[in-house]
């Protein structure tokens, strides 16, 4: 019992040591976190994890519990009005991301090991989409626009989606074949139906959580009242043919924007101002909390369960090979949707591409679903080892494309941020410097931020509106030069007017 709890002390920790590295040098903790779970068990088998093993038999619930805290959490942390301004062109990019890297994936898993076309489809719909839990903290204070992070949010958070969907979907076409019903085998059908139950579902689950929480008297407890409604929500979502993490994203991207969404529901009951804001930083704080401690251990996990015995040298060269081609993938087409980009942008999108918790919940529920079904249990050590292998690389990538772009264009980025800091600064007295060269640093500037601007043109409106104030201020200052030079030459403009001339010059100033 002893050493069961030193290893959840000692995991807890070389989490938060894992959180501090990642802060610093941009290494993702999911290696730090999985190749400490093969340590400590493949190679040194200080941990049981045959079948059989508690370590096993828990592998399904905590996936499960991961994938609905992981969702919610995305879904609390997006603003819903920048999803509306780019959900259109993000939502485009991701599809055509997410499908051609899993149709690369499949093909080469197919070519590779000649292995049927569903399974390797499978294959490909698993290690298909990034993370979202990786990709927004590689955002937070990232040297991009904000329209670029929405879109690289919007996608990570949609892909955690297709992964499951896709998947899913994928599986019962193999369980169930033919003789399953109309639902379970045609794609386009069980694709509307995830959606439109778990939309309607999580609608359920907020108008729910808006009608307890305006007539109960304590909001002490709001969190774990919050955390009773997901698991209620994602257990009726399942019931009802949709699917429980979409509902629970659709329920935390309604929680986390109520100001907005709030006069829709207002006849539910009232939950403003102050208590609004107050319950949802509780239940911010809490959940970054409890995610962190399931993610933490669910990674571990991952690195306990894989066999050494099913990593082989192909699977080795295949799983590098996919992680460069997803880099070479995501690198043309968002230069084809956002042509106007700058390369650090456009190469900055392209080397996002960890993948992480949403195929691992995949991977470790999939023994759970298959059972004994013969057409794909000869292929999950595989399926295993070639997932939790991208999942290796494809992190390793992405922290040394952070790397190369920050050391080879901090430059670039240093010269644009001072640049844009300058155009918010005062203009100085006429004289100082030469208008036409004023107005070659002003283009220069536009020319510069429209280069490095993302996929809309908001820098742009906001330098030259900028220029704007600049130029109403020079006109002031020339006045107060014409005022000046009357007084000099005996004009009827005395020292009080110049005065008033000053004033109001740094009045608009």
């Amino acid at each position: 019992m002893l050493e069961v709890i030193f290893l959840i002390a000692f995991i807890l920790t070389l989490g938060f040591i894992a959180l501090e590295i990642f802060q610093k040098t941009k290494l993702s903790q999911v290696i730090v976190l999985v190749i400490f779970g093969l340590l400590i068990g493949p190679i040194f088998h200080l941990v049981n994890t045959d079948y059989g093993s508690l370590i096993r038999s828990l592998a399904p619930f905590m996936s499960t519990l991961a994938l609905i805290f992981l969702l919610f959490d995305a879904g609390l942390g997006l603003n819903l009005s920048n999803i509306v301004e780019e959900v259109g062109k993000a939502t485009l990019f991701t599809t055509l991301v997410y499908l051609v890297s899993a149709g690369v994936a499949a093909g080469l898993f197919s070519l590779f090991f000649n292995v049927p076309v569903l399974v390797a489809l499978l294959a490909g719909f698993i290690v298909g989409g990034v993370s979202s839990a990786i990709v927004i903290a590689l955002l937070e204070g990232a040297d991009v626009d904000e329209d670029t992070k929405t879109v690289l949010s919007i996608e990570s958070t949609l892909t955690d989606i297709f992964v499951v969907v896709f998947s899913l979907m994928t599986i019962n076409i193999l369980l169930y074949g033919s003789s399953a019903s109309p639902q379970a085998t045609d794609p386009i059908i069980l694709i509307v139906r995830y959606i439109s139950v778990s939309l309607i579902m999580g609608l359920i689950g907020f108008a729910s959580w808006i009608w307890l929480f305006s007539r109960v008297e304590t909001h002490k407890f709001s969190y774990m009242l919050t955390v009773a409604i997901m698991l209620f929500l994602y257990v009726l979502t399942q019931r009802t043919g949709g699917s429980g993490g979409f509902a629970i994203f659709v329920f935390g991207i309604l929680l986390g924007n109520f100001g907005s969404v709030e006069r829709y529901f207002s006849y539910l009951g009232g939950l403003r101002g102050e208590i609004y804001k107050l319950l949802i930083a509780e239940i911010k704080n809490f959940d970054m909390e409890i995610t962190f401690f399931i993610r933490t251990f669910l990674f571990v996990l991952t690195g306990l369960l894989l066999s050494l015995n099913n990593i082989s040298w192909a699977v080795l060269i295949l799983s590098i090979v996919v992680s460069i081609l997803f880099i070479l993938v995501r690198y043309g087409i968002f230069k084809l949707l956002y042509p106007s980009t700058s390369e650090f942008v456009s190469w900055f999108a392209a080397v996002m591409i960890p993948r992480g918790l949403a195929a691992i919940v995949v991977v470790t529920i999939l023994p759970d679903i298959v059972g004994g079904n013969m057409l794909i249990k000869p292929y999950m050590d595989l399926l295993e080892a070639f997932t939790v292998l991208v999942i290796l690389f494809s992190n390793l990538f992405t922290s040394g494309g952070i790397y190369w772009l920050y050391s080879g264009n901090k430059r670039r980025a240093l010269l644009t941020t001072s640049e844009s800091k300058s155009v918010a600064q005062p203009a100085t007295r006429p004289g100082t410097q030469s208008n036409t060269q004023s107005n070659t640093q002003d283009l220069s500037l536009m020319k510069e931020q429209s280069q490095n601007a993302g996929p809309t043109n908001t820098n742009i409106k906001q330098v030259v509106k900028q220029l704007k104030q600049k130029e109403a201020v020079s006109k002031n200052l020339k006045r107060m030069e014409k005022i000046e030079a009357q007084e000099k030459s005996g004009g009827q403009k005395g020292p009080s007017s110049i005065k008033k001339g000053k004033q109001k010059g740094n009045k608009k100033s």
